[in-house]
């Protein structure tokens, strides 16, 4: 993800509680116009520095307020999702092992260290059905280091 400067966090995270609630609600409503009729025009978002950033203030406010006080209209994952339709990232699913699938979300700008830490160590890109979107990303070492398999892949 854009990650914010720490002058980036004290600009706005040092506001007040209301004001911080205001202007996430500026950030949300610039991304629903942005995603309508703004036509994906950047120069109608707050947050200068691109959609990276607009979202990286997003998530920095949304987790800015007390678990009891997060706002009720919009969640981590709706923010999320405003990610993913504005194409700073993508959905993924994590396979731990021995573990059930995990819904990810993996922003473009921070893929590296984001997969790295996802599978534990190097990644390795396996093509599995490249023309629909469907990619692996497993730890390269993971014979090397004797790792546990996760799942079976069969091709037919």
């Amino acid at each position: 993800m854009a990650h914010l400067t720490e002058e980036e966090k004290n600009n706005v995270l040092g506001n007040p509680e209301q004001y911080r609630y205001q202007l996430l609600s500026r950030l949300k409503s610039d991304c629903d116009y942005w995603l309508g009729n703004g036509n994906r025009f950047d120069g109608c978002l707050w947050a200068s520095g691109g959609l990276a950033k607009h979202i990286a203030y997003m998530r920095e406010l949304w987790k800015s307020f007390h678990e009891d006080k997060k706002p009720e209209w919009l969640s981590l994952d709706e923010i999320n999702e405003y990610a993913v339709k504005m194409g700073v990232s993508a959905r993924a699913v994590l396979l731990p092992v021995g573990e059930a699938p995990q819904d990810i979300v993996i922003d473009f700008d921070d893929s590296t260290e984001q997969l790295q830490g996802a599978v534990g160590g190097l990644i390795e890109y396996i093509p599995v059905f490249g023309d629909k979107g469907i990619d692996l990303w497993v730890n390269e070492e993971g014979l090397l280091l004797h790792l546990p398999p996760n799942r079976a892949l069969y091709a037919t």
